[in-house]
């Protein structure tokens, strides 16, 4: 299991809403079909092209089991999970909890997943923390061209 915990910069609000803007990019991209962020629910499932740790593409059936904004985003990819909370601290500031697991259809799957695990955990948790670094920084950055745009 992965899990990764940080603390941001953003409000917790904001973060979500760019959560939820990029999964309906995700279900668009995917499906064709056009999904507003407001759409999104959990239940919600559609199946995308997904390269697996070991570089083969295949079929994933994505499901988001909980979406409460702005607080939790869980989805099932397949048969990994993903868990993304969010805490508000303060008005500025939010502590983001992203956890990935893996329980596999059979026995073997999983204690080959655990092997597989031990190589790949340190750079997923590097990708993640990267990930959640790089959403802060386009928030900031978005805040702080519309300040500016308005002081003009």
């Amino acid at each position: 299991m992965i899990k990764v915990e940080e603390k941001l910069y953003v409000n917790a609000d904001v973060f979500f809403d760019k959560i939820a803007e990029s999964i309906a990019y995700d279900i668009t991209a995917s499906t064709g079909k056009n999904i507003r962020p407001k759409q999104i629910h959990k239940g919600f499932s559609y199946t995308k092209d997904m390269k697996n740790k070991m570089k083969r593409e295949g079929k994933v059936k994505v499901t988001i089991t909980d979406f409460e904004a702005p607080r939790i985003y869980k989805a099932k990819f397949e048969s990994s999970q993903g868990i993304n909370t969010i805490e508000q601290l303060d008005e500025d500031h939010i502590g983001v909890t992203y956890m990935e697991d893996f329980s596999g259809a059979s026995g073997a799957k999983s204690v080959n997943f655990k092997i597989m695990s031990f190589f790949y955990n340190r750079g997923a948790k590097k990708k993640a923390v990267k990930l959640l670094r790089n959403m802060e920084s386009y928030i900031q950055n978005e805040a702080k061209e519309k300040s500016e745009a308005t002081e003009s």
